[in-house]
């Protein structure tokens, strides 16, 4: 039976109405969904979306910090950073038609239209501008255009360097020709280098700085990197879509590099070039292995120079280095270290200069004790002597009788007191502690061989702040190598003042000894340190060397130095010069009275004339002393 027609049409007009609500669901639920997802797009997702964006058309480029200058303590230029410029290949560029189409078109005097019109094959255009960039810069490369395009042509290096070095009305001529020529994917790139104007001079105490320029190698460089670094900024530009050209108008982010502070030394580039040639010339006369001096002010601790020879050294590896020897390199002090033993003895009123020991030899031309277990020579003999000539004539038999008037205990206290056994608070890369063992492992031995210099081990910088503390009337100071530190426009904005490490020894002992070093050079082995008309005060080392490799001492074969002080009635430099088995055909002459002191005495009589300290016997002219009130 048929439906009724009414009924069928309310049927279909159900059927109408359901698939309308679905639609309109189904348009709701996608409106909904399209909401969403941009809300989540446009809101949540708007600031790492648009930083991603960012990162395709922006560039960060880094604004290198300058490091901080070295100053000597005259205003002498020793180490400085230079902004350069080189010029560099982008090959990813040269090598994408893209990119050097508009460039090719614009050589030919074309439109972008009319050039894409002529159909060139992409890898045509590439050749053909690559021919146009190689013809450009070949001149001013200095090579020949096939040499250029060569290196400008697929390889295994991405973004060669054509040159460096360029000062900037160089890189300002590069630019234009690049920007006449319409040359793209050759670009100028700064970039900062470590100058040194002194050379090679300084060159042990300044050190280096690594090619990336994060920390310094050796010396000041290396001591003081965290006040000479700066820290780098940086600044984002914006890019076209070939990421070629910069588009002008955009404010990126920008951070202002933070230059590094300057460092000014106590080195004097005068004394250190006088010490420095001195040197060099007793190297080549004397032929060593090694010298190195060290030059200090002892009222302050202040080093006003330091050297040695050779420059280079080679080091366990077979390569080679340049170290400062004059802190990291050990010897035996030999009888310079009369200089501690007698100090002890006399600080601790064991003894007085005129105290008298027998130091004759006892037996077989030599002395000695405990059934022949120590075993103690002089150069000559001797009979009788005062403490005063034992130092004058440096008596091995009389350091040891002198050191046994004093506990082994306390002897080891003066010497560390001195600074021997620890590093100095210097703290150059590389220094050392020296060698000094603790009294309970001395041998039954022990005390006469320390006693006159062997057994233990110290830098020429120990010893130069050893003798110091005696012209200092007994205080040792802390060797002092930086003077202060300056921002970038030279204004001073720290002090490092002379710091006084402790009083090792009574002023009266420092005075009893600074007689008994003046004996020495007028009287004794150190003869040749004499200046004339300067009263000068020190002691000669001679001790046998030790070889590094055998470990054995070896026959004709010694360190040989000298280590005092001028004026000594008003010390104003004290020196060290120790010369590493130095050569002679007469084995007479390796001695440091013969070697070293000559040299010393040199290096004072110039030191001396240069801060004007006249003479006992006349006055220079640059030296005008104040006249007395009437």
């Amino acid at each position: 039976m048929a439906a009724h027609p009414q009924i069928e049409h309310l049927r279909r007009e159900r059927a109408m109405g359901t698939r309308m609500a679905c639609v309109t669901m189904g348009l709701i639920v996608g409106f909904t969904g399209i909401s969403v997802r941009l809300y989540w797009l446009q809101v949540k997702m708007h600031k790492p979306l648009a930083a991603e964006a960012a990162k395709l058309r922006q560039d960060r480029i880094v604004l290198p910090a300058l490091r901080g200058s070295i100053w000597d303590s005259s205003g002498e230029l020793l180490a400085q950073d230079r902004t350069l410029t080189e010029i560099y290949a982008d090959k990813k560029h040269l090598e994408d038609p893209k990119v050097v189409m508009p460039c090719l078109a614009h050589v030919k005097g074309l439109t972008r239209a009319q050039f894409k019109a002529q159909n060139v094959p992409d890898a045509q255009v590439v050749t053909d501008y690559r021919q146009h960039v190689a013809k450009v810069i070949a001149p001013l490369l200095g090579k020949t255009e096939a040499e250029t395009f060569k290196q400008l042509s697929p390889g295994d290096l991405k973004s060669p360097i054509l040159i460096q070095s360029l000062e900037k009305e160089d890189a300002e001529n590069w630019r234009t020709v690049l920007k006449e020529q319409h040359i793209t994917g050759i670009y100028p790139r700064a970039y900062v280098r470590r100058f040194n104007p002194a050379g090679d001079r300084l060159a042990h105490v300044l050190g280096t700085v690594n090619r990336e320029r994060q920390a310094g190698v050796e010396g000041v460089e290396q001591l003081m990197n965290g006040t000479l670094k700066g820290l780098d900024g940086y600044e984002y530009v914006e890019r076209d879509s070939n990421r070629r050209r910069e588009l002008p108008g955009f404010a990126g982010e920008v951070q202002e590099p933070k230059h590094g502070k300057g460092v000014v030394l106590t080195i004097d580039m005068h004394l250190q070039e006088q010490l420095e040639d001195i040197l060099l010339h007793a190297y080549h006369q004397h032929n060593p292995n090694k010298i190195q001096a060290v030059l200090i002010e002892p009222t302050s601790g202040s080093i006003l120079a330091m050297a040695s020879q050779p420059l280079e050294q080679t080091n366990k590896e077979g390569s080679k280095e340049r170290r400062n020897m004059a802190v990291t390199d050990l010897y035996e002090p030999g009888s310079t270290m009369k200089i501690l033993t007698l100090s002890a003895g006399l600080d601790l009123h064991r003894v007085n200069l005129d105290t008298t020991f027998d130091c004759s030899p006892n037996k077989d031309d030599c002395y000695q004790e405990q059934n022949g277990l120590i075993k103690l020579r002089d150069d000559e003999t001797n009979g009788r002597l005062t403490v005063k000539g034992i130092l004058t004539h440096s008596s091995n038999i009389g350091a040891y009788k002198v050191a046994k008037t004093i506990t082994s205990e306390h002897f080891y206290d003066y010497i560390t007191a001195f600074g021997f056994g620890s590093k100095t608070a210097l703290s150059m890369p590389r220094e050392q502690a020296g060698i000094l063992r603790p009294v309970d492992k001395w041998s039954a031995t022990s005390l006469s061989r320390i006693a006159m210099g062997y057994e233990i081990s110290v830098t020429p910088l120990q010893m130069a702040m050893a003798v110091g503390t005696i012209a200092n009337k007994g205080v040792r100071m802390q060797p002092r190598l930086i003077d202060r530190l300056v921002d970038a426009d030279g204004h001073t904005t720290e002090m490092l003042p002379p710091v006084a490490v402790r009083q090792v020894c009574s002023a009266r002992t420092a005075a009893a000894m600074t007689e008994a070093l003046e004996s020495v050079v007028t009287e004794g082995t150190g003869k040749q340190a004499a200046v004339e008309g300067v009263r000068v005060a020190g002691k000669t080392g001679t001790a046998q060397r030790c070889d590094p490799v055998t470990h054995h001492y070896t026959p004709g074969h010694y360190v040989v130095s000298f280590v005092g002080f001028a004026p000594a009635d008003n010390p104003k430099v004290a020196c060290v010069i120790v010369m590493d088995d130095p050569k002679a055909e007469d084995r007479k002459q390796l001695y440091g009275g013969k070697l070293a002191a000559p040299v010393f005495a040199e290096v004072v009589k110039k030191t001396l004339d240069y801060i004007a300290v006249a003479p006992d016997h006349t006055l220079k002219l640059s030296y005008v002393p104040q006249q007395e009130p009437q």
